[in-house]
């Protein structure tokens, strides 16, 4: 009685079972190669992507030497402004030193 309603197993092997098994082999060879070909994709746009960072942090390292060089050379034009400043108040018009 309890023996038609239990499921039992079939050992026969038909042309579908072997039709199926291949599908999903050749489809899990499928996803498995996408998969690498992304990969593969990703790696050589990492690779670009590091090299102009690399381009652009070497911009930035230049940029910076040049404002600092920039400033040195303000600083001194300052300063040789400050000294003409004072030469001048120094000078008479008639171009004698002064007494201060």
């Amino acid at each position: 009685m309890d023996s038609a309603k239990k499921p039992r197993f079939d050992g026969t092997v038909n042309l579908g079972h072997l039709l199926q098994g291949l599908m999903l082999a050749g489809g899990l060879i499928a996803i498995y190669n996408a998969g690498q070909a992304n990969l593969t994709e990703i790696n050589v746009r990492l690779a670009i992507v590091e090299k102009s960072t690399n381009q652009i942090s070497e911009a930035v390292v230049l940029l910076a030497r040049q404002d600092e060089r920039l400033n040195s050379f303000n600083d001194r034009i300052v300063k040789l402004e400050t000294r003409t400043t004072r030469l001048e108040d120094r000078l008479e018009p008639g171009g004698k030193a002064g007494a201060r």
